[in-house]
């Protein structure tokens, strides 16, 4: 596999493209030439060549893009995906994903080309490995890039996110002059307004850099210019105003024409630092160091913006003062949990007054703002682990359902921390109600997620306690709740690790929802395929048992073989662990399910002996569980029996099934009849003192039991004195009945 790699670069390196194609997708076609006696080993091997495999599929894409064949590079980048569905997070998978972009944009596919590019540029700024100065790690340096190669091939604009990146890209690249263009082409590429504030000052501010370093210092202090008089409001707004300033001082060192604009800016100063100016530059500057976090700091200069100001003879109320009262609250209390003793209690004093004195100026002032900005805050202190106020902060939040309910900044936060109060106080159908709101208000929240890993993981809990206590269908309510919300977490995240697939998955299986749950286990099974497990998933053996389930599953599905081959595979990696795949229940009655539901769709007699044994070891263990091993299972899975008793009468169905497949016509009609006789296929009533009563019921009601035993006799057991009742369901026994009715007429008997 190497030996091709290494003789696929060279011809990449030479210019050999056409033969460079060919190597690497030879290469795809490689597999493991052995089995190594060490299944560790072996999974090592096998890793390898998959990993080998990824990276032929990167520089088979740079030979077809490379040799312009587009097209070509599109289906292979499609293939690539099939075949490993993880494999964008990879080093090669996130190189292959950026040569795939230049693929289509050498179709003319521009706007796919950035759609593909942006999910690089998305884990980059999650990453963990940002670069020091920037927001993107070295794949997104690398995805900026690309977008600037793209860039040049058209003469539009992409959508200000990504032209941003791609002037980014050029400066990269030391392309100065080329990420000039593309700097200014960022505020025409905008689409919404966010987006013009949320791109716009970087990209002058950048621009303003690019000119600098290419010594053009007027064109320098333009673009600072554009960023303060554009965007004032923007944290970077005074940095710019500065820079201006000392750029233009620059140039009237040289030419006195520039003293004017320096004057001029100089002016702008002065204005912006006096009057509403000099107020917001305040605010600005907490905010700066709230996102720095300096929270203390940042709150101090938060309480320093005053309420109004004398300006030409007038006073000019400062519309903004309500939120830094709010924000100087939060910041305290930011800083309260960072530091303990007694500066931590100060703190958290100082962020009470701060926001109940925002409430109450919101209310004395009309600014619901203000009013929504404290009352979260507020309660957000209330519900925190060191105060757990519940009650009291679902109390300030009811505001949200009131006087603030028109509020869009904070509402949806407020109804996600409503649901984290209820659901700590125990209030599961309260905390349901309100996230199915937040769901309904704010569809697109962060908060929905979140919110509903949160109460699904409570219905787990409860599911739990009920399994625990042997309440099954208490149990099976849970589950389903636990289930719905979980499902709709894992929807938002399809990132999500293999142990939360595997546990989502595992609850869904046992709410009876077995469609949803195929879905969800088999990409548990795919994401643990591809995953370093670690040593306590190992033990516990979490991808076996999601194996399990996925079988079940496709078995119901009608997806037998399927189903089969799922079993095999995590019978080898029970077997890899010292536990014998016969002593677990889920995997003995789905293989006998499986090959039997096969047998009756084919009658392939070969395969006849292969289910008698799987169906026997079935039998077997369902007889050594006993009533109580299995009434543990039934409260933990939803099985398809109503109780231990009729189980045990579907096996017996079942093996004499197969016995008749094998044409034993005598054994299963002595079978039957001898069951008949001993009232095995009659209902049974338990009693407290006098033993089973064994026959047909006639009828049940308050005053007890009516029995008709096979002797003819009528007997009446009275209700105090039942303990229980086992019914044969009729068609069960009608069942058996056909049975031995076919053995007597096709054996002859």
């Amino acid at each position: 596999m190497l030996a091709y790699l290494g003789r696929g670069r060279a011809e990449l390196e030479l210019g050999r493209l056409e033969d460079a194609e060919a190597t690497f997708g030879e290469a795809l076609y490689l597999e493991v030439p052995f089995r190594h006696p060490n299944p560790e080993r072996h999974a090592e091997l096998v890793q390898f060549v998959l990993d080998a495999k990824a990276e032929a599929y990167y520089w088979l894409l740079v030979s077809q893009v490379r040799a312009r064949r587009f097209e070509a590079a599109v289906e292979t980048f499609r293939r690539m995906t099939q075949q490993f569905p993880q494999g964008k997070d990879t080093h090669f998978g996130k190189l292959a994903v950026l040569t795939y972009g230049k693929a289509l944009a050498g179709l003319g596919r521009y706007t796919e080309a950035g759609e593909a590019i942006q999910q690089v540029l998305d884990a980059a700024m999650r990453s963990e490995k940002v670069i020091p100065g920037y927001d993107i790690d070295p794949y997104g340096v690398s995805a900026c890039k690309t977008l600037a190669e793209i860039a040049e091939q058209t003469t539009g604009f992409f959508p200000a996110p990504l032209q941003y990146r791609a002037g980014q890209g050029f400066i990269f690249k030391r392309e100065l002059e080329k990420a000039t263009w593309a700097l200014k082409g960022v505020l025409a590429g905008a689409r919404t307004e966010r987006e013009r504030q949320t791109w716009g000052p970087r990209a002058l501010l950048d621009l303003a850099i690019a000119y600098e370093r290419l010594g053009r210092l007027y064109e320098a202090a333009l673009a600072y210019q554009g960023l303060y008089r554009m965007f004032p409001d923007d944290a970077r707004a005074d940095r710019a105003l500065r820079l201006a300033r000392q750029r233009y001082q620059e140039l009237a060192e040289r030419d006195r024409w520039f003293r004017a604009l320096a004057d001029e800016v100089t002016r702008d100063i002065q204005v912006r630092l006096s009057g509403i100016g000099a107020e917001k530059a305040k605010y600005n500057q907490a905010v700066e160091w709230q996102r720095q976090g300096r929270y203390a700091d940042a709150a101090r200069k938060f309480l320093e913006v005053q309420p109004e100001i004398q300006q030409g003879g007038k006073t000019i109320e400062v519309d903004f003062y309500g939120s830094a009262l709010a924000n100087a609250g939060y910041c305290f209390f930011l800083a309260a949990r960072e530091a303990s003793g007694a500066l931590a209690e100060g703190y958290r004093q100082q962020a009470e007054q701060a926001l109940h004195k925002a409430f109450t100026f919101g209310q004395q002032r009309g600014e619901p703002g203000a009013q929504a900005a404290a009352a979260y805050y507020l309660a957000l202190m209330e519900a925190s682990e060191e105060r757990a106020a519940y009650e009291q902060a679902l109390e300030r939040l009811q505001a949200f359902q009131g006087p603030l309910a028109a509020d869009r900044v904070y509402r949806d936060r407020a109804l996600g921390l409503m649901v984290h109060c209820l659901l700590r106080l125990g209030r599961l159908a309260e905390a349901e109600r309100t996230l199915q709101a937040l769901r309904q208000d704010f569809p697109q929240s962060d908060e929905v997620a979140s919110r509903a890993f949160q109460l699904g993981d409570a219905y787990a809990r409860e599911a739990a306690r009920h399994t625990d206590a042997r309440d099954r269908a208490a149990a099976l309510t849970a589950l389903r709740g636990a289930s719905r919300w979980l499902r709709l977490w894992l929807e938002g995240n399809p990132d999500a690790s293999f142990e939360h697939r595997a546990w989502v998955g595992n609850l869904v299986f046992r709410s009876g929802d077995f469609k949803a749950a195929a879905a969800i286990l088999e990409g548990a099974v795919r994401a643990g395929e591809a995953a370093e497990l670690s040593p306590a998933q190992r033990e516990a053996l979490v991808l076996p048992y999601a194996r399990l389930q996925l079988a079940i599953c496709l078995h119901r599905a009608g997806q037998h073989e399927r189903a089969l081959e799922q079993l095999e595979r995590a019978a080898a990696e029970f077997r890899a662990a010292g536990r014998d795949p016969q002593e677990e229940y889920l995997y003995a009655s789905a293989r006998s399910d499986a090959l039997f539901a096969l047998w009756q769709q084919r009658r392939d007699a070969a395969r006849l002996q292969e289910l008698k044994a799987a169906h026997e070891a079935y039998w077997q263990l369902l007889d050594r569980l006993e009533e109580d091993g299995w009434q543990a299972l039934a409260v933990l899975y939803e099985l398809p029996y109503p109780s231990y008793f009729v189980a045990k009468l579907e096996a017996d169905a079942r093996l004499l099934e197969i016995y008749l497949g094998l044409k034993q016509w005598r054994f299963v009609h002595n079978q039957i009849e001898q069951m008949l006789e001993l009232g095995k296929l009659d209902d049974v009533v338990h009693t407290r003192t006098r033993g089973d009563v064994i026959g047909r019921i006639e009828s049940e009601g308050a005053e007890g039991v009516t029995v008709r035993t096979a002797r003819g006799e009528t007997v009446v057991v009275a209700a105090e004195e039942v303990s229980g009742i086992e019914r044969v369901p009729p068609e069960l026994r009608q069942r058996f009945l056909q049975m031995q009715e076919r053995a007597r007429q096709e054996g002859g008997l």
